[in-house]
């Protein structure tokens, strides 16, 4: 490893800011709580909602991104250059994940990136690149191309409305509250990025200031001062409360935390600055290293998913059949639902298991599939259930509620036999020949 590789590696272990993970965790265990509260996360629930969840954010994405980019122009060496050039830099600088640039109309000054999968969009308003210097304008970038090399977007992707992108409506009423100070931290996490990219303190706080009191007084600012305006705040309880429903720190907080880590690791970003002629700058539209990822993630889930989800509807199906069946005769009880749901379960994890085998997937790969199967089986029948009870409303309450309770009691135990199952039937597949059946039959 050269100089320049150990300065980059140096650099990338010290973007994210201390909080940010510890403000992620408390965010997650509050949107968790919260799901338990109101009953949404019940274990059938995760299970059956969460393929048609992220389904639905993937196609909401691509949309955006569709809409994005007949409303912009994408960025390379031969449009826009001078743009291309600072996202090739930043990229470099970052050795961020692939992205691609956009440029849309809009005099307002502002940048966000959005995607789950690479390469994601770094979008930027032609307020903003006509408003920077070239320098200021590989802060911003640098900065975007920070929330892609730190996982963020995947998570602002979900609560869209912190970006300005449609997110999933549920998540982004409850999440955008829940995640804002973690949102606080990521943007100072990526702040640092953008401090590496440009090289340049003076950029860095050129572009902030810029938009603190805009481009024609920015010049003027003594920094000094506003970095005990910053100072004042800390401490001050009355200042928090004030940031805290927003997803941005305060500005002036943003430039002394700026200060600070360039005072920590001056000389590692300067030494990166210096080499920019020996990177290999990547023309666009595709910026920044690693796999581009062409065939859409849902669609290749889903591929993957096949024997799983095949057979989950199939024995799903015979399952409800069962069920009728048990309840016009008279036979429904607590025993039969349990006994119907795990073997209808293992069967269905073996059909799995015996389809992903003939496909010429390994052993853990069948195990996978099998416990899907399960999974999804348990997760659907269980959401009958609950919702068969909910339908029955009040009035059967005080039938219900002694039946429902042994119920609930006992479904841990159904999902541990499952899941038990699940594993157990995917390690018998392999014992017998696997014949290349066709899952449509």
């Amino acid at each position: 490893m050269d100089a320049t590789e150990g300065n980059v590696v140096g650099l990338r272990a010290t973007l994210r800011h201390e909080k940010e993970g510890a403000a992620l965790v408390m965010a997650l265990v509050i949107l968790v709580a919260l799901f338990v509260l109101l009953g949404l996360l019940s274990v059938g629930a995760l299970f059956f909602v969460l393929p048609v969840l992220i389904w639905f954010i993937a196609m909401r994405l691509r949309v955006e991104h569709r809409r994005t980019f007949g409303n912009a122009v994408r960025v390379s060496s031969t449009q826009l250059p001078e743009v291309a050039r600072e996202a090739a830099e930043a990229a470099a600088r970052l050795q961020a994940p692939p992205f691609e640039v956009m440029v849309i109309e809009n005099r307002q000054a502002n940048a966000y990136a959005f995607g789950w999968w690479h390469p994601q969009a770094v979008v930027v308003t032609s307020g903003l690149v006509e408003m920077l210097t070239p320098e200021e304008l590989r802060f911003v970038i640098g900065h975007e191309a920070g929330h892609v090399l730190l996982g963020h977007t995947r998570i602002t992707s979900l609560l869209g409305n912190m970006l300005g992108v449609p997110g999933v409506p549920v998540l982004s009423l409850v999440g955008g509250l829940v995640f804002r100070r973690w949102s606080r931290f990521a943007e100072y996490s990526a702040d640092r990025a953008g401090l590496v990219a440009s090289g340049s303190l003076e950029a860095a706080e050129g572009a902030l200031t810029k938009l603190l009191v805009g481009p024609r007084l920015a010049a003027r600012l003594n920094m000094d001062e506003v970095l005990v305006q910053s100072g004042e705040l800390e401490g001050e309880w009355t200042g928090d409360a004030g940031e805290a429903l927003m997803t941005h720190p305060y500005l002036v907080r943003r430039l002394a935390a700026l200060r600070h880590f360039w005072d920590a690791h001056h000389e590692d970003i300067e030494a990166l600055a210096n080499v920019r002629d020996t990177m290999s700058l990547q023309p666009g539209p595709l910026f920044g290293f690693g796999e581009v990822q062409q065939q859409d993630p849902v669609t290749r889930w889903l591929e993957q998913a096949r024997p799983a989800l095949t057979a989950a509807a199939r024995w799903s199906a015979l399952y409800l059949v069962l069920s009728l069946i048990s309840l016009l005769t008279g036979w429904a009880s607590l025993t039969v639902t349990l006994v119907l749901q795990t073997l209808m379960g293992v069967v269905a994890g073996w059909q799995a298991a015996r389809w992903a085998c003939a496909r010429g997937d390994g052993r853990w790969a069948a195990i996978r599939q099998a416990l899907g199967a399960v999974w999804l089986l348990l997760g659907g029948a269980t959401i009958l259930i609950l919702g068969a009870a909910m339908v029955a409303g009040a009035e059967s309450a005080g039938v219900l509620i002694p039946l429902m309770v042994p119920y609930l009691m006992a479904l841990p135990v159904v999902w541990l036999l499952g899941t038990a199952g699940g594993v157990l039937v995917g390690l018998l597949a392999f014992l017998v020949p696997c014949k290349n059946k066709n899952m449509e039959a």
